[in-house]
């Protein structure tokens, strides 16, 4: 009866997904190699240790660029919908080469990166209780640099919950959405307080938008267990945030569909009024 209710999920998924983490290393050039020994002053000789430090970072470096490349072939598939081959490459190539690397760094990334993309994979072949156990190992693999480690924790949260939506599981589902709001609120606070830097106020702002989509994924929960009033609710602070904060059109207009599927199923006049009058596409008031 409400399409756009029961295609959230799905709607979301191709912006959770591959958009955010994708790295991409940068390729050596011939002058990051090791120098020769005629190439040193002799007054300032490098160290057996040093030279065996340099040789090593750059081994890495080539170590990382081939991977990278493997990794970015697999995207290609995968954004191209062929998620079966991109699964199985992920699988069989990927994880594998990432498991071997010498770089500790290196091997913790390209393993985020692709598990993520292959419980997007699952979560696109409606494969859920497979992508939920994806999802649920990437916490070993989380980045870990300053002020990043709760957004992509909230947003593994938020593939979660989309997992457990699919084997209809409401209840943990929204366990999850919650976890993930939490987070996203303590992150855009912390944004925030950070200072006026426009750096700090376009993050903040991408980590509401991230946030109006679990809050949509929640109001998607609440329907589906005929809590109209709390979906509602929720939709309602989705809405302002997105608007507020000039959220791009498409997750606007997401809200905006779903608030008037779940006023029409409340049956409340006044829900329906009130988003009948709301025009998706335009983002710049409310």
């Amino acid at each position: 009866m409400f399409p756009s209710l029961r295609s959230s999920a799905a709607t979301f998924l191709v912006v959770l997904g591959l958009g955010s983490g994708v790295s991409h290393a940068r390729a050596l050039k011939s002058d990051e190699l090791p120098v020769s020994p005629s190439q040193i002053d002799s007054r300032k000789r490098v160290s057996a240790q040093q030279s065996i430090l340099d040789t090593r970072l750059t081994s890495d470096q080539i170590e990382e660029s081939k991977i990278n490349d493997l990794y970015q072939e697999v995207v290609k598939i995968h954004l191209q919908g062929d998620y079966e081959g991109a699964a199985d490459k992920y699988r069989s190539l990927v994880i594998p080469m990432a498991e071997t690397t010498h770089s500790d760094i290196t091997r913790r990334k390209f393993l985020f990166l692709s598990y993520r993309g292959l419980g997007n994979c699952y979560l696109a072949m409606s494969r859920f209780a497979e992508a939920e156990e994806t999802f649920q190992r990437l916490f070993e693999y989380l980045p870990i640099r300053p002020g990043m480690e709760n957004s992509d924790s909230a947003i593994n949260f938020e593939s979660i919950a989309m997992a457990r939506m699919g084997q209809q599981r409401w209840k943990a589902a929204e366990e999850s959405l919650q976890k993930a709001v939490t987070i996203f609120d303590d992150q855009i606070g912390l944004a925030v307080t950070s200072g006026p830097d426009p750096m700090q106020n376009e993050r903040a702002n991408k980590l509401r938008m991230s946030q109006d989509m679990a809050l949509n994924l929640f109001a998607v929960v609440y329907f589906r267990e005929q809590r109209y009033v709390e979906a509602l609710g929720i939709l309602e602070r989705a809405y302002r945030q997105g608007i507020t904060f000039r959220a791009p059109s498409d997750v606007v207009e997401q809200i905006v569909d779903d608030g008037r599927a779940v006023s029409l199923a409340a049956g409340d006049p006044d829900a329906i009024a009130i988003w009948s009058k709301r025009v998706p596409q335009g983002p710049t008031s409310p």
